[in-house]
């Protein structure tokens, strides 16, 4: 209905920012690397919203660029700010020694449909939502006790995945 779109008007936005300022980067998933990079270059610190980008090599790219022109790069990770994550955390931390750790994600389904519109649109809603669950695991085990491995698993309709990874000294 007439409606223009303008997915670079992030430039005309950092043109107003002065070196040393902070930008917050809340888009859709594909779209963080162009804007953190263009951000970067200008001199800005950035706080981008998980997951920062798609690959690892993005994310080198970017670090790098950080480093380069000495200013800090951040992933924000708001469940932290939740009072239900919060309290899961402090009762993690006073359980004691740990050899096992899991959590399972449930959502409702018209949740689901709304991330979906929203981080679906150039992403993996997995992406979007499951680093939560990656960042309270290392939160809550901050002090505790340290990851050696990780197993994820996924179905489909049709076969089950699983996946593991080991820390490189073990």
């Amino acid at each position: 209905q007439g409606k223009v779109i303008n997915r670079e008007a992030y430039k005309e936005a950092l043109e107003k920012c002065s070196p040393g300022d902070v930008c917050s980067v809340f888009t859709p998933d594909d779209t963080h690397f162009d804007i953190i990079m263009a951000a970067l270059d200008r001199g800005l610190h950035v706080m981008a919203t998980k997951p920062m980008v798609k690959t690892l090599k993005e994310h080198q790219i970017l670090v790098e660029k950080a480093r380069e022109k000495n200013v800090l790069l951040q992933i924000e990770v708001h469940k932290r700010f939740d009072p239900i994550y919060n309290d899961a955390r402090m009762r993690i931390q006073k359980l004691g020694k740990f050899n096992f750790f899991t959590s399972y994600m449930s959502q409702p389904k018209f949740q689901l449909e709304t991330f979906k519109a929203w981080a679906g649109i150039g992403s993996d809603i997995s992406y979007y939502l499951n680093s939560h669950h990656i960042d309270l695991h290392v939160w809550a085990m901050e002090g505790v006790a340290r990851c050696v491995s990780v197993v994820a698993m996924a179905s489909s309709r049709s076969e089950e995945h699983t996946s593991e990874l080991q820390s490189p000294d073990h």
